[in-house]
């Protein structure tokens, strides 16, 4: 009698370690495929906050001669009267400890070139994500025409064409996706460079 229960007890065992095994298998597999999915997420809510920023942009250039904000990274002109809010101007992919003192200046997960104006080719970029890899390895942009786009990030010798990201790597002289640190290093902070046209 005892032989038996304790067949049937490491029978019972050897079962509960083959479905833990299995668990444990399907967990690897799909966690990768459920926070690229939550990015997806994170990326089209990124987009949604710069279609945001094209309408505050197309109101401003309405009231400024057809011009567009004049400095170089900084949309705070549109907070209040054109952005009632200013947390369009935050990447939901960027994490933060907690919420900003009231009365500091609102942080911009974004890039802004400035210098140009609504009649402006309507593919001149306007606005892109300040990582290039902020989005599954790659970064949204935004257009004079008020379009917004997810792009893969830029490759050493992509076609600026192809991938109009590339302007922010030679305006900001940013490194290629090729001879950028490693994943997990501190990302650099882009210093403002003259607007350009692509």
């Amino acid at each position: 009698m005892r032989l038996m229960r304790r067949g049937a007890i490491m029978f019972t065992f050897i079962e509960l370690t083959t479905v833990i095994a299995i668990i444990a298998i399907l967990a690897a597999i799909l966690f990768p495929v459920f926070a690229r999915a939550r990015e997806k997420a994170r990326q089209t809510s990124c987009q949604n906050n710069l279609k945001q920023i094209s309408l505050a942009l197309s109101l401003y250039a309405r009231d400024y001669a057809g011009h567009f904000p004049p400095g170089q990274d900084d949309l705070r002109p549109l907070i209040d009267r054109y952005l009632l809010d200013p947390e369009p101007l935050t990447c939901p992919s960027v994490l933060r400890p907690g919420n900003a003192p009231p009365g500091t200046r609102p942080r911009m997960d974004y890039f802004y070139r400035a210098g140009f104006c609504d009649d402006d080719d309507p593919l001149t970029l306007l606005v892109a994500d300040n990582s290039l890899d902020r989005h599954n390895e790659g970064l949204n942009c935004l257009f004079a025409d008020g379009h917004t786009k997810w792009f893969r990030t830029p490759r050493a010798g992509d076609d600026p064409t192809k991938c109009p990201a590339v302007i922010l790597l030679k305006e900001r002289h940013l490194p290629s996706a090729e001879l950028q640190p490693p994943k997990g290093s501190p990302p650099r902070m882009p210093s403002g460079g003259p607007p350009g046209r692509i």
